[in-house]
């Protein structure tokens, strides 16, 4: 699992802002599997959360967690 979610970091690590479905198409992931992912990695500090559920869109977060 960590394995995967450095793959995601890396990959969205130039991006603005991203919705769950460019995981989904990128890595084959099911929706679920992808918003599980982005959830720890907002949780962990890496990623913003931005917008409600059916809208939510994430960004990556330029400064290193704390």
């Amino acid at each position: 699992m960590a394995e995967k979610m450095v793959d995601i970091i890396a990959f969205v690590a130039d991006k603005d802002v991203f919705m769950t479905e460019i995981i989904v198409r990128r890595y084959g992931f099911m929706a679920t599997t992808a918003k599980r992912y982005l959830r720890r990695l907002a949780g962990f500090g890496y990623l913003k959360a931005l917008g409600g559920n059916k809208n939510r869109t994430y960004k990556f977060v330029e400064e290193e967690p704390k």
